[in-house]
């Protein structure tokens, strides 16, 4: 069976999966409170209105410019958007990027892998998910 594209007036609406790049120790305390809301290093879901997500072609833009400084370990939080339950997914235009944007709480059941990630020679670096 083929799938098709999920668009409205030729703009994708939703993605696949996505990916947020995070630190470790903002991800375990989202699971200890059952709700993962840190919108971007330093801001929560409150304070932006969305958690920051990008698709994998920006993740190392996003990390670069975000993260390159960020102490501690790193993690990716790969998302399966069909497994968010009340919170949703939405692509927005930023400049000439359109960046996913979860509206809502991240339920870690939505998020399907754990990815450790780190710089090295100024360049995000993924090892396989735990």
């Amino acid at each position: 069976m083929t799938r098709r594209p999920r668009r409205n007036a030729g703009k994708p609406q939703s993605a696949d999966i996505v990916g947020h790049l995070t630190t470790l120790a903002a991800w375990e305390e989202g699971l200890a409170a059952g709700a993962y809301t840190t919108s971007t290093h330093g801001r929560t879901l409150e304070q932006e209105g969305f958690v920051h997500c990008s698709s994998p072609e920006q993740l190392p833009r996003t990390a670069r410019r975000f993260y390159q400084d960020v102490p501690g370990p790193l993690v990716v939080l790969v998302i399966e958007p069909a497994l968010l339950g009340r919170s949703h997914l939405r692509l927005e235009q930023v400049g000439d990027q359109t960046y996913p944007r979860l509206y809502g709480a991240l339920p870690p059941e939505a998020v399907i892998a754990v990815m450790p990630a780190w710089f090295e020679d100024g360049e995000l670096r993924l090892a396989p998910s735990r």
